[in-house]
């Protein structure tokens, strides 16, 4: 019920939209499971639209409670990976009900994990091919574990090697190198190269 009452995003100032967010936030019923409060976080950016051309924040934001509320502790729920899935249409936005817009919300949730499964399978297919790659050659004793940091992190470099692993550039470096064919150089650089692993 409290969904009804928020302002609607037109000429709100960014200030007193968040504040209203912030208070719809402190407001919200307790006794409500924690996933259909953070739908009703999200919606509720999404009526009050605080920031119009950072829409995404809504979603980000109802994730991070999720995690404080200890509801989804090991990782922040990506409610743009659901909605590039299940896009809300204006129609729907501007005609539904509540009950229809949480469940919406509830879908892009579900949508998201579904595809945050399909990812955790590609990532572990890609270190078994990675794994296999790299199986019988001489190299160094942090090879493996540059290799995981390739599957943790988009992009790496020698000094975020070497601070994450506690070792030295040079010892960074040597492990990139002796990857080979499992590590792409992406920044064409000799000095300050950037390297990304592929499977």
């Amino acid at each position: 019920g409290q969904l009804v009452g928020l302002e609607q995003g037109e000429g709100v100032d960014a200030q007193s939209g968040i504040q209203e967010w912030l208070a719809f936030m402190d407001g919200l019923n307790g006794r409500a499971p924690a996933v259909l409060r953070a739908a009703a976080l999200v919606e509720a950016w999404w009526i009050i639209d605080p920031l119009p051309r950072q829409r995404y924040l809504g979603g980000l934001l109802a994730g991070l409670w999720l995690t404080a509320q200890r509801r989804v502790p090991s990782h922040v729920v990506g409610f743009e990976v659901g909605l590039r899935t299940l896009p809300r249409r204006s129609s729907e936005f501007r005609g539904g009900g509540v009950t229809q817009r949480l469940a919406y919300w509830l879908a892009v949730m579900a949508q998201s994990a579904e595809e945050g499964l399909q990812e955790l399978k590609r990532l572990e297919l890609a270190r078994q091919v990675m794994g296999q790659q790299v199986a019988g050659r001489r190299a160094h004793a942090r090879a493996a574990d540059v290799m995981n940091l390739l599957l943790e992190l988009p992009v790496v470099t020698a000094p975020v090697i070497a601070q994450r692993l506690g070792i030295s550039q040079q010892s960074a470096r040597r492990s990139l190198e002796e990857l080979g064919s499992v590590v792409s150089e992406v920044s064409g650089r000799s000095r300050f190269r950037m390297a990304i692993g592929r499977s």
